[in-house]
């Protein structure tokens, strides 16, 4: 049977004015629990879909701003948010060819589930993962965790942000 492709995905900012088109499928998905993203987001839990740049198509009104990041943690990050309502979008780190695009930005944020719960030592202890969730205490390896075809593809993207 062939694969069925990918359907378009659209989200925007909490304003509206605001909007992008996914188009693909992401590389990988992670819940990251660490502090830093639970501060960041006043959450449990950070939710990044990790895809290619030239796959996030702007489609609102305004165009999204790139912020350089001040979190300690997260230099070299520039964080792509709605000018009006300063709701980050996605995030990118410069030394790195993806986006990190925040899934509760999409429309229908559901047809996102994780691949992978991160940095689950610092995971708020009420919060009980399936029991199936592939899990991490700190980051994890891509090489040995990402499908073949996401490798693929990160390589086709490194080339690209190299020309």
């Amino acid at each position: 049977t062939m694969a069925r492709p990918f359907p378009s995905l659209e989200g925007g900012c909490f304003c509206g004015e605001t909007r992008y088109r996914m188009a693909g499928a992401p590389l990988f998905v992670h819940a990251c629990h660490c502090h830093s993203c639970q501060q960041e987001t006043g959450s449990c839990f950070s939710l990044h879909a990790i895809i290619e740049p030239d796959r996030i198509i702007s489609i609102g009104k305004v165009m999204p701003v790139y912020i350089r990041s001040r979190k300690e943690s997260a230099k070299g990050r520039l964080d792509s948010m709605c000018p009006k309502c300063n709701i980050m979008l996605w995030s990118r780190n410069t030394q790195w060819p993806t986006l990190d695009l925040k899934v509760g930005t999409l429309d229908v944020p559901d047809l996102m589930p994780p691949d992978m719960h991160i940095y689950v030592g610092s995971k708020v202890s009420w919060l009980e993962l399936p029991k199936d969730a592939k899990v991490e205490m700190g980051h994890y390896d891509w090489m040995k965790v990402w499908p073949k075809s996401s490798l693929k593809r990160l390589e086709i993207a490194t080339v690209r942000a190299k020309e």
